[in-house]
């Protein structure tokens, strides 16, 4: 039993390392994007209201910092609870995704979402910057991200049909309903 519970914290904890160092590098690129690239994205919109876009300029780093925050709380916070509320319910069905948690999938989750930040900042501000990334194709970026989220639905899937109906059953009685 002790070596069940060392692998499966062995996999979490690689999980919620990558995640961490994914939501740190996020949130220090959103940060060091100059406010000069910044207001060029603004200058796209000249129909907007000059106000508008000046506080787009000055809030953007700190909107797009509290998003990737809250959401990759709100994001993995479901996972969590049903990850700790229905722990004594253990797949019979496969031996790989018993390894796997719910909480590495909702982080697994809130990694591909902070990726999907990477991309959008990389997007807007590539596109706009005197010296433009051409080693890297935004497109690509977008990519990886749809692959990942592919990855987590599928993963996702086979945990949930790791089960058999009857813990099925028992697993619904721990999701939160909204």
């Amino acid at each position: 039993m002790a070596n069940k519970t060392k692998r499966q914290s062995g996999i979490t904890h690689r999980v919620f390392l990558a995640f961490l160092g994914v939501s740190f590098f996020a949130l220090a690129y959103i940060n060091l994007t100059s406010q000069e690239n910044l207001r060029l994205v603004a200058e796209q919109f000249p129909e907007v209201n000059i106000s508008l876009r000046k506080a787009f300029v000055e809030g953007y780093k700190m909107s797009m910092s509290l998003a990737v925050f809250f959401a990759d709380i709100i994001l993995v916070g479901p996972f969590a609870w049903l990850s700790y509320f229905s722990d004594h319910i253990s797949p019979k069905r496969t031996q790989a995704m018993r390894n796997v948690s719910f909480f590495d999938l909702g982080i697994l989750l809130a990694t591909d979402f902070t990726l999907a930040v990477i991309a959008f900042n990389f997007t807007i501000v590539n596109a706009v910057d005197k010296n433009p990334v051409k080693i890297i194709d935004s497109a690509f970026l977008w990519v990886v991200t749809a692959a990942g989220f592919a990855v987590c639905l599928v993963a996702s899937l086979f945990k949930i049909y790791s089960y058999n109906s009857d813990q099925r059953k028992a697993l619904k009685n721990y999701i939160i309903k909204f």
